[in-house]
């Protein structure tokens, strides 16, 4: 098995368990238009401070960090469309310590994704599935 299958095997498992979609657009086919846009999930922002109370960590540690000032992180607290940039979004996964499968949800929610072929999804992936959240050997 190579490097990159073992990186995502967890992934591909939980994915290749459920019916294509179904994770990310459960029960759907049953529902009209605005049944379907009503039952819309959470947004990255949301997502990101349901996650930031559950870590027990204050706001100020966390964009300390994520490396952003206070300012950023007022704009991302006070704006619910927020939809940062990959490394901004991967920068709170770490800070946050998720672990794969979560850190993929969040961004998902700001709409990104993580890529096999790319190589910076690939490290992030090797560093989060083995627990190494201090990339810098701090």
């Amino acid at each position: 098995m190579n490097t990159r299958s073992v990186l995502f095997e967890e992934e591909r498992r939980r994915a290749l368990s459920q019916p294509q979609g179904a994770e990310i657009f459960p029960d759907i086919a049953g529902k009209n238009l605005s049944e379907t846009v009503g039952s819309a999930g959470q947004t990255f922002q949301e997502k990101l401070f349901e996650l930031i109370d559950k870590s027990g960590m204050d706001d100020v540690t966390v964009y300390k960090k994520v490396n952003i000032d206070r300012k950023v992180f007022s704009r991302i607290r006070s704006k619910r469309d927020y939809k940062p940039k990959k490394k901004t979004a991967v920068a709170f996964a770490i800070a946050l310590e998720l672990d794969l499968p979560t850190t993929i949800d969040l961004l998902a929610r700001a709409e990104i994704a993580f890529s096999q072929s790319n190589l910076f999804d690939l490290i992030i992936a090797y560093f989060i599935t083995h627990g190494i959240y201090d990339m810098f050997g701090r």
